[in-house]
């Protein structure tokens, strides 16, 4: 019996159609981050720049409480102002100067200039793009040089306040 029932299983694994297989996504277990800045950010619009980490890509709906039907009624929550969260990027130093060039815009309070609309595109491990999102308005807030904690290696980290993110 146990025989048997061994084989139906090994079986019926191996008679699962390849379609089904095909179709199935995994997580990533690899993967690279790409910004890219529309032009006149040095290099960076041109051949962009990769990370290793990425966090604070999100978009956030405030909630509103409204008390309908006076103060016994039902409160229902509504959609308030709409924020966009801080994108933390990191990356181990490199001789690149552009983002370093891009954060002085912003220190030498020519602010509107250093707003630039880009893309940040998720990489899978063979470097094809899996996803990318739009920033609009995006500039860098912070830029520096931290010791990464579980390497010892020392990484450059910059910060991009935004005006709006959009999947494609």
């Amino acid at each position: 019996m146990r025989r048997t029932l061994l084989a139906l299983c090994c079986v019926s694994l191996f008679a699962i159609p390849t379609d089904l297989l095909a179709e199935r996504k995994d997580p990533l277990t690899g993967f690279l981050f790409g910004l890219k800045i529309d032009a006149g950010v040095g290099e960076l619009g041109a051949g962009g720049a990769f990370f290793k980490s990425i966090s604070g890509l999100s978009s956030e709906s405030e909630v509103v409480d409204y008390q309908e039907g006076g103060v016994t009624g039902p409160i229902k929550k509504l959609p308030g102002r709409l924020k966009y969260g801080n994108i933390t990027l990191k990356r181990g130093i490199t001789a690149d100067k552009s983002l370093a060039m891009w954060r002085k815009l912003v220190e030498d309070d020519q602010f509107q200039q250093a707003r630039k609309n880009g893309s940040i595109a998720l990489m899978d491990q063979s470097n094809k793009e899996v996803a990318r999102w739009t920033l609009v308005n995006a500039w860098p807030s912070k830029i520096s040089i931290e010791t990464d904690e579980e390497t010892g290696d020392l990484e450059e980290v910059i910060v991009l306040a935004v005006e709006g993110i959009r999947r494609q």
